[in-house]
């Protein structure tokens, strides 16, 4: 109890020291942001042109190694500061065609044994993880295999949580996200009904003559069933083709632009705005996975200093606003 009232405690007093000089004042302060890939924001914080970096895991990992003979890099979990309790926030979700789950809904219970294996498995067989998703998707960001430490692993923060469990985790992160100015026009998300959530397995039907599609984007999702992936594992199935693909092109599996995947994993938000398409949200996959990196040396505060931001109006961007917005502080986008 006393580790984790000190773990509590550090995270207020970081959200503090970061955000205490805007909270006196109604968004009079701004932070500025500069959206770019994950390699080239390593970059320019190696090389002193940004204060701070949003990135994913592993290449928050990558960039640790990244050292210097006057500096080291220091770590603030988005997800505490978005929500110090929980530590975390929806970040991508599975997604299930609902013919699949009105006649082989066991399946879902198969996955979700196996995603309860897939941390374990990932960490006892990192080289062959990497190596089966490779084979699905030649420039996966998992490689090489040297940077997936047991703690990059953990810190993707991936473990299954049911639809019906995560309904108001989930509608409180949706209004958050819709709380903030995205512009570009960008619908960021949208309302969902119950309808949205799984809620009960009724009776399956035999599918051991079914084939089947599962695609999830790079990164953490693919993480997430590399078990599946490394050992061909066909849930009971007479085959299931497993894909992953460019996080960009995930809502090409569930709109129709590439098919329709009988499973898919995808951003929360993204599958806000696509489930009228006879998809359904079964669970919670990942739990966010975003980490502020600066050197030691920076860390002083965001007001006016510029975060250099992946993926531009979603979820990394969006979550990022919501922090910023609970801060009163205002946005400036930079080139």
């Amino acid at each position: 109890m006393k580790k984790l009232l000190t773990g509590i405690l550090s995270v207020v007093l970081t959200f503090t020291f970061l955000f205490a000089t805007a909270c006196s004042k109604e968004k009079s302060q701004s932070v500025n942001i500069k959206y770019a890939d994950a390699s080239t924001i390593m970059a320019s914080l190696v090389n002193d042109t940004l204060d701070y970096g949003l990135l994913p895991e592993p290449a928050a990992t990558k960039l640790e190694r990244v050292v210097g003979k006057d500096f080291s890099w220091e770590r603030l979990d988005l997800q505490k500061l978005y929500n110090s309790e929980t530590g975390a926030y929806p970040q991508a979700v599975l997604m299930v065609k609902n013919s699949v789950l009105e006649s082989y809904p066991n399946v879902v219970e198969k996955i979700k044994t196996e995603t309860a294996n897939v941390v374990n498995y990932a960490k006892e067989n990192t080289a062959s993880v990497v190596s089966a998703i490779e084979t699905k998707y030649s420039s996966t960001s998992l490689k090489p295999a040297v940077h997936l430490t047991a703690s990059a692993i953990d810190n993707c923060k991936i473990y299954w949580q049911d639809a019906n469990i995560s309904k108001n985790y989930v509608n409180d992160y949706i209004e958050d996200i819709l709380s903030v100015e995205i512009g570009l026009d960008i619908t960021p998300a949208k309302r969902v009904g119950d309808n949205f959530f799984f809620t009960s397995i009724t009776a399956s039907a035999d599918y051991s003559d079914k084939e089947f599609t599962f695609t999830v984007p790079d990164g953490a999702p693919a993480l997430a069933i590399s078990n599946l992936i490394a050992t061909n594992n066909n849930l009971g199935a007479k085959a299931i083709d497993y894909n992953v693909v460019n996080a960009e092109n995930i809502n090409g599996y569930i709109n129709g632009t590439f098919g329709y995947s009988d499973f898919v994993i995808m951003p929360l938000n993204a599958a806000t705005l696509s489930y009228n398409n006879n998809y359904t949200m079964v669970s919670v996959i990942t739990h966010g996975n975003l980490y502020l990196m600066s050197k030691t040396q920076h860390v002083n505060g965001l007001v006016d200093k510029t975060v250099g931001v992946i993926g531009q109006g979603k979820v990394p961007d969006l979550t990022l606003k919501c922090v910023l917005n609970k801060a009163k502080l205002n946005v400036k986008v930079v080139v």
